[in-house]
């Protein structure tokens, strides 16, 4: 192989790689808003989609016309609060409410027969429909709170590029409900923001039932290509299934415990051993199952870290990452704080009351750091966001009012807390 052709193939792997990472950190790629990224995802399709198929069983969709990139991720399984990746508000940060959770959703509803539309007329629109439905919260345009909260939503869509400004800001609204702001509406952003194995109007589910809005996620993320009673083998409160006994059955159960582990692997920020089944331990653990998480890490890109605890991907490159930590923000800085103190504890774990004198302290002794938790509730609050934090990054776990450090968070025990002191340790209340 000559040289010329040795650097095409260099080039290729890394844009295969960049690609790949590129849809880890945000499964929804558009032209117009990223059109490098995009143009990268469209060169490379067959090499990427392939990789998402063979390891992951996601699909990759390509829409040269209309300029998108989605990658159809499904949810795992069965949920955890530190699971949870929420939206957040456009400034604070903060994560969603249920009331801004409604506003998008009935915003969105809205929009499904709108080609343009201003910011006030999405308003109406969006304040009739839950005046009229009993079981959604009420938005009155009168009130500041719900103007603020309605146009969280309504940059959440912008982002998304579901609604693209034509004339105005939306953050105006918040202040003069009369503010004239023009969109044009992406119908086929819109239309892609919900992807799923299964079509929603597909999914038939009992109203009158009291778990009927949990039949309609499942049913959502239903993937019968797997076989019946699939997920039994990723359930890790039960005991190791007794593997079928027909060919097929086995390798469709095969399949699932390959694509279940491994979505595991790439789309959570640490994968510990015991949030698996013991099939998917099992899985891990065979000479097949390495090779195949070896094998995907590296066309990835990603540098794996294997532990007798689990399992981590590193980026060297941060593509992958779409919320960093450590950063730069009070509440990833208020963090890492915790972990050292957790850490550092005996059994590595404290009580809330002990983190909150933690970050008080931290507070009192910089006046001049976090100034929006300078106020009486400021460490409860960010208390709470530090921990969501450390959560999400299945850094920690809370029990009632005890937090426990995982075995991931002791890679940041030694962590240099440059910037603030680091308060003095805590007398553990309980």
């Amino acid at each position: 192989m000559s040289n010329l052709q040795n650097q095409l193939v260099v080039a290729e792997t890394e844009e295969v790689r960049r690609a790949i990472r590129l849809l880890l950190r945000a499964p929804l790629i558009l032209r117009q808003r990223s059109a490098e990224e995009y143009d990268l995802i469209y060169r490379r399709r067959v090499a990427v989609g392939a990789w998402f198929e063979n390891y992951l069983g996601w699909e990759l969709r390509l829409s040269p016309r209309r300029g998108q990139a989605r990658l159809v991720k499904v949810a795992p399984p069965a949920f955890e609060p530190s699971d949870l990746r929420p939206a957040t508000q456009h400034r604070s940060g903060v994560p969603f409410d249920r009331h801004r959770y409604v506003l998008l959703c009935v915003a969105a509803a809205e929009l499904v027969a709108r080609r343009a539309v201003t910011l006030g007329e999405l308003a109406e629109a969006t304040s009739r429909a839950c005046a009229t439905d009993p079981g959604l919260p009420s938005f009155e345009t009168a009130r500041h709170g719900h103007r603020r909260a309605f146009v969280d939503a309504v940059l959440m869509l912008e982002a998304a590029g579901v609604l693209e400004p034509v004339e105005g800001r939306a953050e105006s609204f918040t202040d003069d409900a009369a503010t004239p702001v023009l969109y044009q509406v992406e119908q086929a952003a819109l239309f892609s923001l919900l992807a799923a194995p299964v079509g929603a109007s597909s999914v038939a589910v009992d109203l009158d039932d009291d778990d009927w809005l949990d039949d309609a996620v499942y049913g959502l993320l239903d993937e019968p290509s797997y076989g019946e009673d699939y997920r039994r083998a990723t359930r890790p409160d039960l005991d190791l299934p007794r593997p079928p006994d027909d060919d097929a059955a086995r390798t469709r159960r095969n399949l699932w415990l390959r694509h279940s582990t491994l979505r595991a692997v790439f789309d959570d920020p640490v994968l510990h051993r015991d949030r698996l089944s013991p099939a998917q331990r099992d899985y891990l653990d065979s000479i097949s199952g390495r090779e195949q998480l070896r094998r995907a890490a590296e066309t990835a890109g990603f540098v794996l870290e294997t532990r007798a605890e689990g399992y981590l991907l590193v980026d060297p490159d941060r593509i992958a990452t779409d919320e960093p930590f450590p950063g730069d923000g009070a509440p990833s800085v208020a963090a890492l704080h915790l972990v050292t103190q957790l850490t550092s504890a005996p059994g590595f774990c404290l009580h809330v009351a002990t983190l909150r004198t933690v970050l008080r302290g931290l507070l009192a002794a910089n006046r001049g750091w976090a100034r929006t938790y300078q106020d009486d509730d400021g460490p409860d609050r960010l208390l709470g966001e530090g921990l969501a934090l450390l959560g999400r990054h299945h850094l920690v776990t809370r029990d009632g009012d005890h937090v426990t450090a995982r075995p991931a968070a002791h890679r940041y025990r030694d962590a240099d807390l440059v910037g603030t002191p680091r308060p003095e340790p805590q007398e553990d209340p309980a």
